[in-house]
């Protein structure tokens, strides 16, 4: 019998019920992972290479930006910077202090230390959503010395951005459904038959299936949790 792999020993797992059906579902190994990523980025590419080729996409596309005013381009090029920024200020605003320890093993210490980082909490979502509206400003100042069709361009390329990563975000979470689902207890066959089969599925029972995956696995999203 072959030995676990460092890899294997790392991995979590559960079962869940789904419209009745059990699925057993565990982390990814490296090898998923590494396949997950890849087929996502060939999914980004292909969306890629249509927006920015003579397809009915690109068409649709020029065809909708080609009838906005400068306003409505300004208001789009903002919605964009908006999401640019609150993908970044995650690392560029941190909490001043770390989850602070009880003074001593009382409870009264112990309800004193998570008010206290509750109310550094609070404070940080104030002080990342005051660094979003900040760093828009400043971009939406220089943005408003280009002309309109600069300003077009540049709608359209963060247009074909913001497709192409929406279009890998959906392969990647349907590898993810695909890879982490079970049929038996043993993970020796997979609930789907595909990713395609995966994304398929009825819309609620997807995102349960994402949300119990994540759920089990939070410390691929959350740095956070590694300090746990």
């Amino acid at each position: 019998m072959n030995e676990p792999t460092v890899d294997e020993l790392w991995r979590w797992r559960k079962d869940i019920t789904i419209g009745g059906r059990q699925v057993w579902m565990r982390t990814l190994s490296a090898t998923d992972d590494s396949e997950r990523t890849k087929a996502a980025m060939i999914s980004s590419r292909r969306m890629r290479a249509k927006l920015l080729s003579e397809s009915p996409e690109r068409e649709e596309m020029n065809d909708v930006y080609g009838k906005i005013g400068r306003t409505e381009l300004m208001a789009a090029i903002r919605a964009f910077r908006t999401e640019e920024a609150r993908a970044l200020v995650g690392s560029e605003v941190q909490p001043k202090i770390d989850p602070p320890e009880p003074s001593d093993p009382t409870l009264d210490a112990a309800m004193d230390a998570e008010d206290a980082w509750e109310e550094e909490l609070v404070d940080l979502v104030k002080r990342r959503e005051a660094w979003i509206q900040e760093h828009v400003e400043v971009i939406m100042a220089k943005h408003g010395e280009d002309s309109d069709d600069e300003l077009r361009e540049k709608a359209l390329a963060m247009q074909i951005s913001s497709f192409c990563t929406q279009a890998y975000l959906e392969e990647f979470n349907r590898q993810t459904v695909f890879r982490a689902c079970h049929a038996d207890k043993k993970f020796t066959r997979y609930t789907f038959s595909s990713a395609e089969e995966a994304g398929a599925v009825d819309p609620r029972a997807y995102a349960t299936i994402l949300n119990e995956y994540y759920e089990l696995d939070k410390f691929a999203l959350n740095a956070e949790y590694l300090k746990n």
